[in-house]
């Protein structure tokens, strides 16, 4: 025997000890090797299954993942000359994840240690043959979600597909043969569709060719789709077109569960954009943005906001949000005070202060000015500092004149953080500097978006921020974030609250190091702290240099109550650093209930159905008995996706539905 021979032998000695038990499954299973075709779709790994290649060995375990519900890794493979010897194939789960301790920042793991796996052999005829599996996990199995796992991720087809696109706009074209029948879709009669074809007229939306067959082809298409979806169309006396609105159900439900804290978003109009395009926002238990629906408008009168606001507020079953941000303009005060007057209404601070370059940048000391504002919006603890502040500003520079300055003032009760710190907003407003809120359809429209164009990307708009949930559901039910302390605060919170959430609140419990405490004074049980934060602020020529703010904190020992200056747990729902540190002073390490908030639980849509039954809820006609029935069928679709456990259940509980007399 020479030298190669018996390097080769010594290779594979490992698997000579399985060679009896090959050739006997060899002659049974080569009629068994998994094809492309049907067959495959309801196989589980099996000792002895055969296949022809490594690609297909690893497409067959990931499809079989994806249909029962986990992603698939490489744990280790051995290949020589191109050929791959042997491969084992396991749960995304297995194994225990990283264990260092180098980083601050709370970084998710998904590893339980699962031993789910299959392991393939080369032999005869180089094909593999499967000799280790294991079918048993230790952890929950999610069908519903397994599209978001990593090894199953593509690129949508959607953006990709030009066989039903216009090469040249890049708009969707479809061939519904709906839109050709007489009379149109949707009820508009055919002396509706010509008006809209019409020259422009005054007071009227802007449609240009092909607007409005979009239109009506959308709006069927969304019908067909789910009979929630929600549109109104708003003619004049002469049945031209002023307006419209529309929501598909996946707004609607959302604003069951979100629409606490509304933002109304009219940036196309205030920056001119070619599209009149507005839209209702929210924020969800992760602080990503979630629509409630949107509209567009023939122009930004009072009239035209009073009717969008109670369209929508007809599509949200008359249920008006507990608060709502919109920009500073008198004719949507208006109508948020004749439509919304039970709404606590706030103006957004950012579009204030992007005001300022307009209306004080023609002063000789507008930088000083500018910057003395700022520091009076963003540093008064209390209505008193923003008062004495202003009114020192206003004196020192002689601005007393000031139209602008003047109209600011005296709607302060509108956009002065110190007057609306009483007031939950879902963090949906700014408070500190050099934040700034994005609207939900930034990335994909432009001032020169047709509407047209719009409307398909509405669609792939929608589509990206439904995954982009389900993607922060998935991290947060199945990551498990590192924790900075061993106090059991973080502990607790890092099984209930999401991800996005919990490390906001992680970044809080962080800052707590910068922060020294002291006594003021005691009072009862209620002890009242100063609680110096170090900070450093950038200076251009000398780097950073250190600076103190102080906070008054109270704490009350019998209710286990915090409160501090500041007010960042009744304006965002976390609570500050300063807050945190007094509870760390005072020993008490086990969180409060009542700070923290079921509006940031994982858990949230869970838990929401149940703290608003419908019990108090009277259908008296057909029609409202459909409305009620509708959402809350949404409600149990949203928590039926949500894991292959409860979608059985409520199969079962419908199939028992279906089968009792009626």
């Amino acid at each position: 025997m020479d030298d190669s021979a018996k390097r080769k032998q010594g290779e594979d000695a490992p698997y000579c000890r399985e060679v009896s038990m090959l050739k006997d499954l060899q002659s049974a299973a080569i009629e068994n090797i998994p094809q492309n075709g049907n067959g495959e779709e309801d196989q589980e790994p099996k000792v002895g299954m055969v296949f022809e290649s490594y690609d297909d060995v690893f497409r067959f375990y990931k499809e079989y993942g994806h249909r029962k519900g986990f992603g698939v890794v490489i744990k280790r493979s051995w290949f020589r000359k191109g050929k791959c010897r042997r491969a084992d194939l396991s749960c995304w789960k297995s194994g225990c994840g990283s264990t260092s301790q180098q980083s601050s920042l709370a970084k998710p793991t998904t590893k339980t240690n699962c031993l789910a796996m299959i392991t393939v052999r080369n032999w005869k005829d180089d094909l593999l043959f499967v000799t280790d599996v294991v079918l048993e996990h230790n952890h929950l199995l999610s069908p519903s979600k397994a599209r978001y796992f990593r090894c199953n991720r593509k690129l949508q087809a959607v953006m990709g597909k030009r066989s039903d696109c216009n090469d040249e706009a890049g708009i969707y074209v479809s061939d519904n043969p709906l839109l050709q029948q007489n009379g149109g879709p949707l009820g508009i009669t055919i002396g509706q569709k010509e008006c809209l074809t019409y020259a422009h007229k005054e007071g009227t939306l802007e449609l240009k060719e092909g607007d409005a067959m979009a239109i009506c082809e959308y709006f069927l298409q969304m019908q067909r789709k789910n009979p929630n979806f929600f549109y109104l169309l708003d003619w004049d006396e002469e049945s031209h077109l002023r307006n419209l609105f529309w929501a598909d159900a996946k707004s609607r439900s959302s604003y069951d569960y979100f629409g606490d804290i509304v933002a109304f978003d009219t940036k196309s109009l205030i920056s001119k954009y070619d599209l009149p395009f507005v839209s209702f926002v929210g924020v969800n238990h992760h602080g990503q943005l979630v629509l409630f629906g949107c509209g567009l408008l023939a122009s930004g009168t009072s009239e035209n906001f009073v009717w969008l606001f109670e369209a929508w507020l007809s599509c949200m079953s008359g249920r008006s949000p507990k608060a709502i941000i919109t920009d500073q303009c008198m004719n949507i005060q208006y109508a948020v005070s004749e439509v919304f007057p039970e709404s606590r209404h706030r103006f957004c601070l950012q579009h204030i202060l992007n005001k300022m370059p307009e209306k004080l940048g023609h002063l000789d000391k507008y930088k000083p000015i500018k910057k003395e504002i700022k520091r009076i919006i963003y540093d008064s603890m209390t209505i008193s500092d923003f008062e004495d502040g202003w009114k020192r500003v206003i004196e020192e520079f002689g601005l007393e004149m000031h139209k602008w300055l003047q109209e600011l003032y005296d709607g302060r009760y509108f956009w002065v953080p110190a007057f609306l710190k009483n007031i939950f907003w879902a963090g949906m407003s700014t408070t500190q500097r050099n934040q700034t809120l994005n609207s939900y359809f930034d990335e994909y429209v432009d001032s020169k978006t047709s509407l047209q164009q719009f409307i398909s990307l509405n669609e792939i708009a929608l589509q990206d921020n439904y995954e982009k949930e389900a993607q922060a559901d998935l991290e947060s039910f199945h990551g498990s974030p590192y924790l900075l302390t061993q106090l059991p605060i973080e502990e607790k919170l890092s099984k209930l609250y999401t991800m996005n959430m919990f490390k906001k609140f992680q970044e809080e419990l962080k800052a707590t190091i910068q922060c020294s405490i002291s006594i003021l004074k005691v009072d009862g049980s209620v002890t009242y702290y100063e609680v110096r934060e170090c900070g450093f602020q950038k200076k251009s020529t000398e780097g950073k240099i250190r600076g103190f703010k102080d906070f008054e904190v109270s704490y009350n020992a019998c209710g286990s109550e915090v409160e501090c200056i500041c007010q960042r747990f009744n304006f965002e729902g976390i609570l500050c650093r300063h807050a945190l540190s007094v509870l760390k002073f005072s020993q008490e390490y086990d969180l409060p209930s009542k700070y923290i908030l079921d509006r940031w639980r994982k858990d949230f849509k869970r838990l929401h159905p149940l703290s608003h039954s419908s019990d108090k809820m009277v259908a008296t006609n057909e029609l409202e008995r459909y409305d009620l029935l509708t959402k809350r069928s949404l409600q149990v679709v949203e928590l039926a996706t949500s894991s292959d456990s409860n979608f059985h259940l409520v199969m079962k509980l419908l199939d028992k539905i279906e089968r009792s007399s009626w």
